[in-house]
């Protein structure tokens, strides 16, 4: 019965997070075929000799952390306080991020949430904790 009720709360999350990016256009949410792409990219741009100024920007904002089979992008760690690794999520990961901050919380609020969220999330903004708030 609980898995039924979560799946529910999880598509209308979803449903309502998709509706918001198209709204607002968002570029800091993506899709998870960015996402794959953005890693590709950022692969690219490692391995080139010869780099455009795209390459660098691409460098100065993003690395890539692969543990296993799993390929995630992160934060450069020397742009990140104390070495810490903030990942950069998709759309498809935000619901289970939020969830489990929930829980790690002791069912907090809205800003224990956020703050939990944002030591290992990159850009995961206050508006998605709302819209799950609001659920």
């Amino acid at each position: 019965m609980e898995s039924q009720s979560v799946c529910v709360f999880k598509e209308k999350f979803e449903r309502k997070l998709s509706e918001q990016i198209f709204k607002e256009n968002s570029v800091s949410i993506t899709s998870v075929d960015n996402y794959a792409q953005l890693i590709n990219e950022v692969m690219e741009a490692k391995a080139k000799q010869k780099k455009t100024s795209l390459d660098h920007r691409r460098l100065k904002r993003y690395d890539i952390l692969t543990v296993g089979t799993a390929t995630k992008l992160i934060m450069p760690l020397n742009t990140s306080v104390n070495n810490e690794v903030k990942y950069f999520v998709h759309n498809g990961e935000i619901f289970e991020i939020l969830k489990n901050a929930h829980i790690e919380t002791g069912h907090g609020g809205l800003h224990k949430m956020y703050n939990a969220v944002k030591i290992t999330a990159k850009h995961v903004r206050k508006k998605e904790h709302i819209q799950k708030k609001e659920l």
